[in-house]
């Protein structure tokens, strides 16, 4: 781990400001599979996550290895080929799907390379070789608004701004006192059904057209609460999910990203990012080769956690 010392309420802005780092390597809003692109091309033809009702009842997709162990514990809806790579690195693959139950296959231990880094001043890190034009602008969304938390808020979904508004705020004032210029929207795109990320698409699109260096659409997962609960400095706070969308064109691009931006985090903080899930659908991400999809905690998690 990092000899920086960084205030526990600064580990999102920082978690954040390295995302900029992994984003300096790879080109920005390209042309090809990138390009702005219909505004209507990314309704998703399924339910990707499990309901409310499905949820009271207790349940949640698993993913179990070969010997058993349960790999992942979500409220996305798992498909064959999906795959997951968990805080350890881990790379697995879906093999067959029954009722809530998802059996994989260990595909490989992946080893995230970095670049090397020097440490500059508390709650920066830069990388040693040439100078790397800093960008300060990201785009932070949310295309389930109602998105909340059950210790906080008294319910997993609330119609309008939900408690993941809360969050998305509260990760914009840590930012913007790192210094990032914030494009935060907090445009409704209800209900929560097929039709949501054909909404956000159109918030989405009209963020891009800010030139943001990285665009994120904030959202949290369903579990029970210990899997995402971690404890740094003595404080609990929540783990953060990357999702990537298998179904757009530049796919390989955007789980490079992820890939990077993981392998930062675990320098700074190792085990703050819960993992990467790869996972059929759209999201919006064929906009930028920069676009993913954060889930910060789980419905059960408190809200204040997710805020910290």
């Amino acid at each position: 781990m990092s000899g920086i010392n960084y205030g526990i309420s600064g580990v999102r802005a920082v978690i954040l400001a390295l995302f900029f780092l992994a984003a300096a390597a790879l080109p920005v809003f390209s042309t090809g599979p990138f390009a702005a692109g219909s505004l209507f091309a990314a309704e998703q033809l399924f339910d990707d996550e499990l309901t409310t009702e499905e949820l009271k009842k207790g349940h949640f997709f698993y993913m179990i290895d070969e010997q058993g162990r349960t790999v992942l514990t979500t409220g996305r809806r798992l498909r064959v080929k999906d795959r997951f790579l968990n805080a350890a690195n881990e790379l697995y693959e879906v093999v067959s799907v029954d009722g809530y139950l998802a059996r994989a296959r260990f595909v490989e231990k992946v080893k995230l390379t970095l670049p090397a880094v020097r440490d500059i001043g508390a709650g920066e890190i830069l990388p040693v070789q040439k100078e790397v034009q800093p960008a300060y602008k990201i785009a932070i969304y949310h295309s389930h608004n109602a998105e909340s938390y059950v210790p906080s808020d008294g319910t997993d979904s609330i119609y309008g701004a939900g408690g993941i508004h809360d969050v998305g705020r509260a990760f914009k004032e840590a930012l913007e006192k790192k210094g990032v210029n914030v494009l935060y929207s907090d445009q409704l795109h209800l209900p929560h059904d097929r039709g949501a990320y054909r909404r956000s698409r159109v918030t989405a699109l009209r963020l891009i057209r800010e030139r943001p260096d990285a665009i994120f659409d904030l959202h949290r997962d369903a579990a029970p609460w210990e899997k995402y609960a971690i404890e740094i400095g003595g404080e609990t706070i929540t783990q953060i999910q990357i999702v990537v969308g298998l179904s757009n064109p530049g796919a390989s691009t955007n789980e490079q990203f992820a890939y990077d931006l993981k392998g930062y985090a675990d320098r700074i903080y190792p085990g703050l990012i819960h993992g990467v899930l790869l996972i059929w659908g759209s999201y919006n991400q064929d906009i930028s080769p920069l676009a993913l999809l954060l889930e910060v905690g789980a419905h059960t998690n408190t809200k204040e956690a997710a805020e910290r």
